[in-house]
């Protein structure tokens, strides 16, 4: 949905991630009644919150409002397995093969030279989420998409907002521009969707970024500066990544291996090295007007109280790194500095991990 015509981006923002929050819970349909200040109602899920790829429907009758909410990577314990975080950042985080994308405006990009492409573990999540049905048992068994079209891509007034965060919100990137050729493909108009993204790394190469910019006028990617994620795999991206956190931890005094000369080798030289296999991919993040970039303070190691946000890491230890690169990549992290929402409490393990980042900060 175009801002001027319906919601305000922001609101799309103040909407979305607290049921990102609830999406990356042990117990998502319990949990969404604790979202404060609004009534949601999951209405279509895919399956079970333990699966690698879950995602739901949330409507909002009071609002005329539906939301898509894709949940991002596994990174807590709990109903968790192995094999989810796995599937989660090897097949699809990490993997960086691009993939034809046939699900473009073809009417706009006619000369075939530079073909929309997205990563292929991408493309596997995308795949998950096509042959997904219902699992809830009002609707049992329908298809996501012939959901969304009967209960938004009418004239009846539903906005529908598409957001995720992490490999989530990438996820919400690449559904939104199939589901825009779907609507295309019935004269239906997208004016009523808005694209909702939190800590998105970028999901396809610089084609398919220019047609998802053309594609969908309602857009908001919340990038926090000091967030790794949104950088990849990007060139520039991965290069701004290398001169994070300095003074420290600074990735130009982190010995990660040493060399067969016995030389030391740095995370900034791993990172640089990363970048430059990247070039031929040309990834590429939505264009600039629909990025929201923040930068949240670093985590202070020596400081016990969150206003002190001056002081930095003493050690350069790869540990620090990761753990600074960790919590600049939380939730809590992005509602707080980001978008401006306190998140409801649920899942006590969260909570405490959310405390003590935020603590940190």
């Amino acid at each position: 949905m175009c801002a001027e015509n319906a919601m305000s981006k922001r609101m799309a923002g103040i909407f979305s991630l607290p049921l990102c929050h609830v999406a990356s819970s042990q117990h998502p349909l319990d949990n969404i009644s604790k979202v404060p200040d609004e009534k949601w109602e999951i209405v279509w899920v895919s399956g079970e919150p333990k699966d690698p790829n879950y995602f739901f429907v949330a409507e909002n009758k009071s609002r005329s409002l539906y939301a898509l909410i894709i949940r991002g990577s596994v990174i807590c314990k709990g109903v968790f397995t192995q094999w989810d975080v796995f599937v989660d950042w090897i097949l699809e985080d990490m993997n960086a093969e691009l993939v034809y994308w046939p699900f473009y405006d073809k009417e706009q990009n006619t000369s075939g030279d530079d073909l929309p492409c997205i990563g292929a573990g991408a493309y596997i999540a995308f795949t998950t989420m096509m042959k997904a049905k219902n699992k809830l048992p009002l609707g049992h068994n329908q298809l996501l998409h012939d959901f969304l079209i009967e209960k938004t891509g009418g004239m009846n007034n539903k906005e529908l907002i598409i957001a995720g965060h992490s490999l989530g919100g990438n996820m919400a990137k690449v559904y939104s521009s199939y589901y825009r050729e779907m609507l295309r493909a019935q004269n239906k108009s997208a004016d009523n969707i808005t694209l909702c993204t939190f800590a998105a790394p970028a999901s396809g190469n610089g084609a398919f970024a220019t047609d998802l910019n053309n594609k969908i006028d309602g857009q908001i990617h919340y990038q926090n500066t000091n967030d790794i994620v949104p950088h990849f795999p990007t060139y520039d991206g991965i290069n701004a990544v290398s001169d994070l956190y300095n003074p420290s931890p600074a990735a130009s005094e982190i010995i990660v291996e040493y060399n067969q000369k016995g030389e030391p080798v740095y995370l900034k030289q791993v990172l640089k090295g990363l970048a430059i296999s990247f070039i031929q991919a040309d990834y590429q993040q939505p264009e600039y007007d629909f990025l929201e970039t923040f930068s949240a303070p670093l985590i202070n190691k020596n400081s016990s109280s969150e206003n002190d946000m001056k002081e930095r890491f003493v050690e350069s230890e790869l540990n620090l790194w990761v753990d600074q690169a960790g919590a600049q990549h939380q939730m809590d992290v992005y509602a707080r500095y980001g978008v401006g929402v306190k998140l409801p409490d649920f899942d006590p393990q969260i909570l405490e991990c959310n405390k003590k980042t935020l603590k940190a900060l």
